[in-house]
């Protein structure tokens, strides 16, 4: 009953040239993967092993206010990647 009711919803405003024209656009072309992890396995429902990756380095921003350049922007991309990835190999960082 969802899935034929969003199909209708998304088929409804795809010719729209506003949002949500944009946005139906947008999941129709996406449509195959929207539904994977009902039929892989492997696939999870969320997101929530990436939001745990990225968590150390979303709380390090907050509290640090950012960087103030486009260079200390990429450097704090490029640390906290380092940092990542030590982490997951079991290193010490």
């Amino acid at each position: 009953m969802f899935y034929a009711r969003f199909i209708r919803l998304v088929s409804k405003y795809a010719d729209r040239n506003d949002d949500a024209g944009k946005l139906t656009r947008r999941l129709r072309g996406k449509m195959g993967h929207l539904w994977l992890f009902l039929e892989d396995y492997g696939v999870s429902p969320t997101n929530n092993h990436a939001e745990r990756m990225l968590r150390f380095a979303v709380l390090w921003r907050k509290q640090s206010l950012g960087a103030m350049s486009e260079r200390g922007e990429r450097w704090a991309q490029r640390i906290l990647s380092l940092r990542q990835a030590c982490r997951l190999q079991g290193e010490q960082t």
